[in-house]
Formats: C-alpha cells, sequence, structure tokens
C-alpha cells in the first residue's frame, strides 16, 4: 500500500509518515516496496499505523518536557530581574538594615581608536541620567553615584 494511502485513511501526516519510515522503518523491521520504497507491504501497515503513532506520542512527551523547562528557566530568569531590580548598590551607606552580599566592581577603559566604553556608557545611561536628577533621585548640587 502507498505511504500517502496509509496517511489519507489513517488522518497521518504523508510527509512526517514518509520521514519516519525512511529514518526508523529498516530498525522496526517493516518491508518496503517500489522504486522509491513508496509501498509498505500490507500486512506491515497496523504496525506502521501503531509505530508512528507511538512515535508521536513520544515527540509530543519530549516537546512538553522541553517547553516546562523552558517555562522554568523563563520563570528563574523573571524572579532574578525582580530580585536583582530591587536590590540597592551603594559606594555609601544606607539608613536601614541590610545584608553585604560582596563587592562590585567596575573599571571602564577610555582606550579606543574610534569609540570608547566610557563613551558607550555615558550615551547609554545620559537620559536616565538626567531623569534622575530632574526627579530628586539624584542631586544636582553633589556627586551621587549611588544609582550604579
Amino acid at each position: 500500500m502507498k505511504i500517502k494511502e496509509i496517511a489519507n485513511q489513517n488522518g497521518l501526516e504523508e510527509i512526517g509518515l514518509e520521514v519516519f519510515l525512511e529514518r526508523d522503518g529498516d530498525k522496526l523491521g517493516i518491508r518496503r516496496t517500489g522504486l522509491f520504497k513508496d509501498n509498505v507491504v500490507d500486512s506491515d501497515v497496523p504496525r506502521v499505523v501503531e509505530q508512528y503513532r507511538i512515535y508521536l506520542e513520544e515527540k509530543e512527551k519530549q516537546n512538553e518536557k522541553l517547553n516546562e523547562n523552558r517555562k522554568r528557566r523563563e520563570a528563574e530568569s523573571e524572579r532574578k530581574k525582580r530580585v536583582l531590580s530591587t536590590m540597592p548598590v551603594t559606594t555609601g551607606d544606607l539608613h536601614q538594615e541590610y545584608e553585604i552580599i560582596g563587592p562590585v566592581y567596575f573599571q571602564v577603559s577610555n582606550k579606543g581608536l574610534f569609540s570608547s566604553a566610557l563613551s558607550d556608557l555615558t550615551n547609554q545611561y545620559r537620559d536616565e541620567i538626567n531623569n534622575m536628577k530632574a526627579s530628586g533621585t539624584m542631586s544636582e548640587n553633589r556627586a551621587d553615584w549611588g544609582f550604579l
């Protein structure tokens, strides 16, 4: 029986079935005939359908597991972002209880032929610094780098 007929009669995707048979048909002992091996021996058709459905179920379970892992990683990443976004970083002292996690080291080099890391950072944070000055979070009269 032709692969196309098997797929149509059993509500299966023809291309998926062809790929499955090409990849796993010999391992499963499924006999195929025809010039392009596009026929399956009639006695093997029920086994082909059964094995392909098992394959699809296993593939669906793998996809579900991958999606669960992806969702878990995304949730963990969001949790870390929330924690980090509320974590104060300062060079001065906070007037509240806090736990010192550890030092933060940051070095900026102003070397470069056409651009520099300092120029890039300055351009990146210029608007944010101006907004903080306007809102009073950062004083215009004295240097306050606590926002970093």
